[in-house]
C-alpha cells in the first residue's frame, strides 16, 4: 500500500470520526434538552401541587379560626 493511499485512508477514517462525533453531540443534546423540558413539566406540577396544597390549608384554617370565633 502506497503511502497517498495510507493517507486518504486516514483522512476519510479521520472524517467519519468527525461525523460519527458531530451526530453523537447532537443527539445528547437533543436528549438534554428533551429532559429539560420533562423536568420542567415536573418542577411545574409539583409546584402546582403545593400552591393548591398551600391554599387549601390556608381555607382550612379561615374555617377553623372562624368556627373558633362562633
Amino acid at each position: 500500500m502506497s503511502r497517498d493511499v495510507l493517507e486518504v485512508d486516514c483522512s476519510r477514517l479521520s472524517d467519519v470520526v468527525r461525523s460519527g462525533t458531530n451526530w453523537s453531540n447532537k443527539l445528547w443534546e437533543l436528549l438534554e434538552e428533551k429532559l429539560l423540558d420533562q423536568v420542567f413539566v415536573v418542577e411545574a406540577s409539583l409546584r402546582l401541587e403545593i400552591v393548591c396544597c398551600t391554599e387549601s390549608m390556608n381555607l382550612r384554617r379561615m374555617r377553623t379560626t372562624r368556627n373558633s370565633h362562633k
